[in-house]
């Protein structure tokens, strides 16, 4: 059922999307989808900035630098919740919004095809990638970690400045292992080069260890692929997945600007969907829903107004998504509150975070 040229708000001249890093499976993605925006809306500018830190792709549409940046599941958990890094006195949990969803096409700890890690019973020791600027990136490390039953200390941390350096590390031999998208340009080049590459098995019959994983980042399930590099239907990577590259933005945002976003995916899905696999199998409306779904951060109103338009916004999905907005209000109120008491017990903002995400803890029972 077509958007109705009646109801639609005007087009914004210019439209900017945050994406990942060069070289990530996310940038790729998106650039192509994005070839296919720039051929049926000619008369929108499309521009792309790329980060490969986390907290600075969360600045663009915050600051109002761009419309949307991506992120992943774990991510947006992350920020709507005001963890990790997002637990200092400059943040708090964030209005953030939903655009669209698509399943992460999984990544694992890739290692090179001649390395002596087996399993993940060899990774005792081993120098893994541990990203200072990126909250998320470094807790993906740690639940694969913990799928193991490892922690930090039962490894050596190498700093990096983003997941794709991390990758390069790898690759170059610099580093023994770090996750790594299954789609991303370097996991393809590595399955080119001598001796190939490796994934470390996850399976999804370990129920023990995906306890663990979960323990550390809700959002991430295990996944099974065959149709990537370094793997194969007689061969394949079980390792984890969750929503990514998912398209979010901030409450405040255009909504014209969101609306025409939303649009623009959904008319040009037979285009874009035919440059990769993953789009074609991953990023189907169906995916989307379903991990919007059992997700926890409201749609953007630009983006409702479009499926509305389009019959795919009914009174559940109005009922799930009113619930997350209170919830997030909620949680706003009890920062404010819990800064108040900071304030009284003289506590330092060098030492907010950690006094923010005890008092989270013990009124929500997570990490």
């Amino acid at each position: 059922m077509p958007a109705t040229a009646v109801s639609a708000p005007p087009k914004p001249s210019t439209i900017i999307l945050g994406t990942h890093d060069i070289g990530t499976g996310g940038y790729r993605l998106l650039g192509l989808v994005t070839e296919s925006l720039i051929s049926k809306y000619p008369d929108i500018k499309w521009r792309s900035i790329p980060s490969g830190v986390d907290l600075a792709r969360t600045m663009m549409p915050r600051t109002g630098d761009a419309h949307t940046t991506i992120h992943t599941a774990g991510s947006v958990w992350l920020i709507q919740e005001g963890l990790s890094s997002y637990s200092s006195i400059e943040w708090g949990p964030q209005p953030i919004r939903e655009v669209f969803l698509p399943e992460h096409v999984g990544m694992g700890f890739a290692v090179k095809g001649n390395s002596p890690i087996k399993t993940g019973h060899d990774l005792k020791g081993k120098t893994v990638a541990i990203y200072p600027g990126s909250p998320y990136p470094t807790l993906i490390n740690e639940s694969i970690l913990a799928f193991f039953g490892l922690t930090w200390k039962d490894v050596t941390p190498v700093k990096m400045s983003s997941p794709p350096e991390g990758y390069r590390a790898i690759r170059d031999g610099h580093i023994d292992t770090a996750f790594m998208n299954s789609s991303s340009s370097i996991a393809v080049e590595m399955a080119t080069m001598p001796g190939g590459l490796r994934w470390i098995q996850m399976p999804a019959s370990d129920k023990e260890g995906w306890k663990r994983v979960q323990k550390v980042v809700p959002v991430h399930m295990p996944k099974s692929r065959d149709d990537g590099p370094g793997m194969s239907k007689n061969a394949p990577a079980q390792i984890l997945t969750n929503a990514y590259p998912e398209i979010v933005t901030y409450e405040k945002v255009d909504k014209a600007a969101i609306y025409w976003i939303t649009r623009a995916l959904h008319e040009t899905r037979s285009s874009w969907e035919k440059k990769h696999a993953s789009l074609k199998k991953d990023w189907t409306e169906e995916k989307h829903w379903s991990l919007w779904e059992g997700g926890i951060t409201p749609l953007h109103d630009g983006a409702i107004e479009y499926y509305k338009e389009i019959g795919q916004w009914n009174d559940k999905r109005e009922k799930m998504n009113q619930d997350r907005i209170k919830h997030q209000k909620e949680l706003r109120a009890y920062w404010d509150q819990v800064v108040e008491m900071a304030n009284k017990e003289g506590i330092k903002t060098k030492a907010f975070s950690q006094y923010w995400q005890k008092k989270y803890a013990e009124k929500y029972g997570k990490k």
